[in-house]
């Protein structure tokens, strides 16, 4: 093997390591913030039910969730709910 064959096969290796060390990082960070898809927050007075976590900077993960409807339940829509939220 070649030594620029090596250089490649280790910058793979190390782009799989970064891929796998950045979905923990994600993952704890999640854990930190307490907030899951599925879960219910508040935004602006209005209950949304959370369908997507983005957790790829530090600080309180950006969230987008389903407005609730009239009669109590939740819709299909999806807002982006940024980081301005607070967990019901």
């Amino acid at each position: 093997m070649d030594r620029l064959q090596e250089i490649e096969d280790e910058i793979t290796r190390l782009r799989t390591k970064i891929g796998l060390l950045a979905q923990e990082r994600d993952r704890l960070r999640q854990e930190k913030a307490g907030v899951y898809v599925g879960d219910i927050v508040q935004k602006g007075g209005k209950l949304y039910r959370v369908t997507d976590v983005n957790t790829h900077w530090e600080g309180k993960p950006w969230l987008k969730g389903s407005p609730q409807r009239k009669d109590g339940s939740y819709g299909t829509a999806e807002r982006n709910l940024f980081s301005d939220w607070t967990k019901e």
